[in-house]
């Protein structure tokens, strides 16, 4: 069982690389609570009309970063403990990076 779960994780990983790599834009952010300190695991879910496109979490130091195809992009925030919140029309545009970050409060 552990050796399934580990190539199972090696195979998504492979494959959201792989995924990463076909597209030449970015979208970047920082999320963040009300007193300016970096939230850990907080999940960003990136939607396009009400269709979910990928999701993502914040690393160690609250940064997200992914590769997604231009258009228009609605973003949800969620982290323990605070309330979800939605910014909507958030567009990425070819061939440029994107940074849309969060502060809970």
């Amino acid at each position: 069982m552990k050796h399934f779960l580990m190539l199972f994780f090696v195979a998504l990983l492979g494959l959201t690389a792989f995924t990463e790599k076909n597209t030449d834009t970015v979208l970047t952010g920082k999320v963040s609570d009300e007193h300016g300190e970096k939230l850990i695991g907080a999940i960003i879910k990136i939607m396009k009309d009400t269709t979910l496109v990928k999701g993502i979490i914040t690393d160690f130091e609250g940064n997200y970063r992914v590769a997604i195809a231009p258009g228009t992009y609605t973003l949800e925030f969620s982290y323990t403990g605070y309330e979800s919140k939605r910014i909507t029309d958030v567009r990425v545009l070819p061939g440029t990076g994107k940074h849309a970050g969060y502060h809970f409060k």
